[in-house]
């Protein structure tokens, strides 16, 4: 649907000053599809050659329109030259808007989505700051098994420097990360074959992180938080056809304690 919106954009002859006007991407997560109807519909889709989407409940509006404007030929034909310049620039706004929605879309689904293999996550532990750069107080690289876990335990690992070197906290004890990490099954029929699951609970024996008070009373603050990030294997790049070297990879952030 977003495809056909830009495409849609990209037809329209005349350029429209649309002021204003939004583009809401809604996806109704209480509505649960049925995996036998969507499979069903798939298929049919694909006997009568149409690109096959199934059933979906995700939905695109444009709206807000208090201050755009349609503007047709003859009235595009009676605007003076600084009038059309005006609405071209707009236009050319919301088009190019249209189409970076449209490319961040793919390239979010291309990246999450389409990854035949997950072969590395690493957990790097910051401390954040408001006016700095946040700070490494340590990372972690662990190998994923080629054959997943159903469920799994919490573990504790010991965090590292970029030049993997073993990390001290305040009280003098390597600091560590407690993580589990397991693989669920999707039912059939699914395009997916399951997804991986990553907890991070805490992170203990920190180093030093932001230092407050005077010589005589200091405090040792830290606001950990954690960067999880999944690296997809050297084969599972080769697939989609990139180079040596380059792979695709899921970052998301969660706070520690």
């Amino acid at each position: 649907r977003l495809s056909q919106l830009d495409r849609a954009c990209q037809d329209i002859l005349v350029p429209q000053k649309w002021v204003g006007s939004s583009v809401a991407l809604v996806a109704d997560a209480g509505v649960i599809i049925e995996r036998e109807a969507w499979a069903e519909a798939m298929r049919e889709e694909e006997e009568e050659g149409h690109l096959s989407q199934g059933p979906h409940n995700a939905s695109i509006f444009i709206f807000d329109w208090g201050r755009s404007e349609l503007c047709t030929e003859e009235e595009w034909e009676a605007l003076t030259e600084a009038e059309q310049q005006d609405r071209t620039w707009f236009w050319t706004s919301y088009t190019r808007g249209v189409h970076n929605l449209f490319s961040t879309a793919c390239y979010l689904y291309w990246s999450h989505f389409c990854i035949s293999e997950w072969e590395t996550l690493r957990i790097a532990v910051y401390d954040y700051d408001a006016f700095n750069d946040d700070d490494l107080l340590g990372r972690v690289e662990i190998k994923l098994p080629k054959e997943p876990p159903a469920s799994a335990t919490f573990e504790e690992f010991e965090l590292v420097d970029l030049r993997n070197q073993p990390i001290l906290g305040v009280d003098r004890k390597r600091s560590v990360v407690k993580v589990r990490y397991w693989f669920i099954e999707y039912p059939s029929p699914s395009r997916f074959r399951g997804a991986w699951r990553v907890q991070v609970r805490n992170a203990r024996h920190l180093t030093v992180a932001d230092i407050h008070g005077s010589f005589f009373q200091e405090r040792f603050d830290a606001d950990p938080y954690a960067r999880v990030t999944m690296v997809e294997s050297a084969e599972s790049a080769e697939i989609v056809g990139l180079s040596a070297g380059k792979r695709r990879s899921y970052v998301a952030r969660t706070e520690v304690s």
